[in-house]
Order: C-alpha cells, then sequence, then structure tokens
C-alpha cells in the first residue's frame, strides 16, 4: 500500500523530526533573549557600590550550606552583607551557621525553630519573609542552599541591573547531578520547564503576563520588593519565586532572567529519587497546580519522541530490501532532540556527550511530567519534609 505508506511517512515527518526542528528553533531564540551576561566583558563598573545583603534559606542543609555560605562571603563585591536562616532545621544546618557567624562579622545566623511555621506560610516563604526586615541593603539577593556562586556574581549582577535600569534579575544556573542518569535527566527537565513557560519572554518588557524567575539566585531592588508586598505576598507559593517576578513585572518593574552557569552551579538532590520528585514538585507548583500546560508537555513530548522508535524498527527492517528512508529520517529525528538537549547540556555546564541518549532521556522526563501530574490533581506535596494540601491552585494550608 504505497498510498497509505507515504500518508505515514509524512505524519512521522511532521510529527517527529518537523516538530523537533521547531523546538529548537525556539530553544535558539530564547537562548538568545537570555544570554546577556557576558563573562568576558567582566562586571560592569560602579561609581558608587550600594549595599546588597544576601539572603540564604537554609533546612536540613549541613552537607552544603557551608560551601553556600563560604562562597557568598568570598564575593568581590566591596558592600555586602549575608543573612542565613535556619529554617526548621534538625540536623546540625543551625549550629554550623552560628559557628561560620561566630568568626565573620558580616554574616547573621537567624533560627526558625521547629514546629513554629505560621499557618498559611510555605517555609522557604516565611523564613524569607523573616529576614528581610533585618537586611538594610538597597538590594537583596536570595540564594538557595545548595547553590555555589563565583566570587564576580555580585559585581556582575548589580552592576547589569544598575547600568541597564532592571529592578529583578534571576540567573538559571549551571546543574550539578551525582550520577550519569541525573546529569542527563535533570538539565533535560530543565529545559522542558524553560520551553514549557516561554520562560525567554520574561525579557519583553510589553509581555507583563509572562515573567518566570529562579528563586536559587535572585536579585531585586529592595523598593521594587517592598512596592509588591514581598514575600508576604507569596506567602503560601511553594515557587515564590515565580510569583514574585510576576507581580513585579506587572506593577511595571523591570525584569530579567538571565543563563549564569558561568557565575553560579546549583547542587540539587542527593539521590535520584529525590531529583524525580523535586522536579515533579517544581512543575505542578510553578503551574499552580494547574495541569493545562503539564498535558500539553506530555502531549508534545510523548507523541515527538515515542513515534522514533516505531519508526526506527521500519526503517530497519525496510534496510534489508534497499529502501532508506525510513531509517534516514529516523537517523535525523535522533540527531534533532540530540541537538536540542546538547544545547540545553552547554547552557547547563554538563558534558554534551550525553545527548546520544536523548530518546531515552525523554521517557524520563516523561515520567517526572506524569508524576507532577498527579501532584496538580491531589494537591498534596510533601516538601523538604512539610506536607503541603493545595485546596486550589496557589491557595491551601500545611498539613
Amino acid at each position: 500500500m504505497p498510498g497509505l505508506e507515504h500518508i505515514l511517512f509524512a505524519i512521522y515527518l511532521l510529527l517527529g523530526p518537523g516538530v523537533w526542528a521547531a523546538l529548537i528553533t525556539l530553544l535558539i531564540m530564547g537562548h538568545h533573549r537570555m544570554n546577556r551576561l557576558r563573562t568576558d566583558q567582566g562586571p560592569m563598573p560602579l561609581e558608587k557600590p550600594q549595599t546588597v545583603n544576601i539572603l540564604i534559606p537554609a533546612k536540613d542543609e549541613a552537607q552544603r550550606i557551608g560551601a553556600c555560605v563560604a562562597a557568598a562571603l568570598e564575593q568581590d563585591y566591596p558592600n555586602f552583607s549575608v543573612i542565613a536562616i535556619d529554617d526548621r532545621s534538625t540536623d546540625g544546618t543551625g549550629e554550623i551557621l552560628d559557628r561560620l557567624a561566630a568568626g565573620e562579622p558580616r554574616l547573621t545566623a537567624l533560627h526558625v525553630p521547629p514546629g513554629e511555621l505560621p499557618a498559611g506560610w510555605a517555609g522557604k516563604t516565611n523564613a524569607l519573609h523573616l529576614a528581610a526586615p533585618k537586611a538594610a541593603g538597597d538590594w537583596l539577593l536570595f540564594l538557595d542552599s545548595d547553590v555555589v556562586v563565583a566570587p564576580a556574581l555580585l559585581s556582575y549582577l548589580v552592576g547589569l541591573a544598575a547600568a541597564r535600569g532592571y529592578d529583578a534579575v534571576s540567573l538559571l544556573t549551571g546543574i550539578h547531578g551525582n550520577s550519569m542518569l541525573q546529569k542527563a535527566v535533570l538539565p533535560a527537565a530543565a529545559g522542558v520547564w524553560s520551553m514549557m513557560h516561554l520562560v525567554s519572554v520574561t525579557n519583553n518588557d510589553n509581555r507583563k503576563n509572562f515573567a518566570f524567575a529562579n528563586g536559587q539566585v535572585f536579585l531585586i531592588r529592595r523598593s521594587a520588593y517592598e512596592s509588591v508586598g514581598g514575600h508576604a505576598a507569596a506567602r503560601f507559593e511553594l515557587a515564590e519565586d515565580v510569583q514574585l517576578m510576576r507581580l513585579l513585572k506587572s506593577a511595571g518593574f523591570r525584569t530579567r532572567l538571565l543563563l549564569g552557569q558561568s557565575l553560579a552551579t546549583t547542587h540539587m538532590y542527593g539521590t535520584t529519587r529525590q531529583a524525580i520528585r523535586g522536579w515533579a514538585r517544581i512543575y505542578a507548583t510553578t503551574n499552580r497546580l494547574q495541569s493545562g500546560a503539564i498535558l500539553a508537555a506530555i502531549a508534545i513530548l510523548a507523541i515527538s519522541t515515542i513515534i522514533f522508535w516505531p519508526a526506527i524498527i521500519v526503517g530497519a527492517a525496510d534496510a534489508r530490501a534497499g529502501h532508506w528512508h525510513w531509517l534516514i529520517t529516523s537517523g535525523v529525528h535522533w540527531g534533532a532532540m540530540a541537538a536540542w538537549l546538547a544545547t540545553i547540556y552547554r547552557a547547563s555546564g554538563n558534558s554534551r556527550r550525553y545527548a546520544v541518549a536523548a530518546p531515552l532521556t525523554f521517557l524520563f522526563v516523561l515520567g517526572i511530567l506524569l508524576y507532577a501530574l498527579v501532584m496538580c490533581r491531589t494537591g498534596r506535596i510533601t516538601w523538604r519534609g512539610t506536607q503541603y494540601a493545595f485546596r486550589a491552585a496557589g491557595a491551601g494550608k500545611t498539613g
């Protein structure tokens, strides 16, 4: 049935290589919008450096908090201080912070005792809300405890924001994985997240409804932060960073989301299980437990990836009979998926050689998306030892 075969081949060409060609185009356009931080040009000089307070919330991060705080204190910026918040930790995080603060006048350690999370607040949001009034700087840099930053981070970010009139700048950091599986899957999950939300549109000042941030590295002008209500305005958001950026942009402040793998690296998860649950939570909460975008991502990724497998099997069978079009096209399909992933790996500071496993990697990402869909449907999320039961998108209570 030559006619039917031609139709099936055309459908495959459109839904397989065609979809990935479009995704590569969108990715390149997005990276162009976010790749404005050129470390080879050096930080923009400031005539009078404004004061910056670095705020670091930490819950049960005894293994990582020391490296995070040490890197924060090594900034080459001349006018900053650090406030680290022990958020109900039970593993010695608080003791580590007290010990570090005892010998460092630029470091202040605050403590939220176990069991003292107010009703209607997420843990990290509450910790930063308590710390912000103790920060007197012109700028606030929110830094996650699993992030290690380069000494030039503040100089670059504050210099850029001051020179170009930005009120908030957030970075997509490099991603460090503990295993080959994490190194392959975690950047891919981050790439799918960025495409799902069209995060590069954050940098279009005219698109007020599009704004995203990465709370791992998030610099905000203090006056802008207070103008939108600070973390109190996102008190029960597990994706408080995204909500703050949305509030800032909708209020008319200039916001930017930039690639910053050369200035900051994140070691997000200790185990693969934690990584899967963590990224499912990110998908669910940044969509405010609305399943529409997740369902769309599942549909696009499932069709454009799974279709590869029958195509290459048919291609291998046809090649024996001297017909190569299916096999060649499936090879192009594989190459397109790998090219998309290679771009993501480069932007996240990972080896591009993992891209060869693209057809398998995207199956893992599909699994994470399905897990996120379950979170959206049940409204129950456990994160860092705290259970959250959401009644509706963006609202809920701790459990």
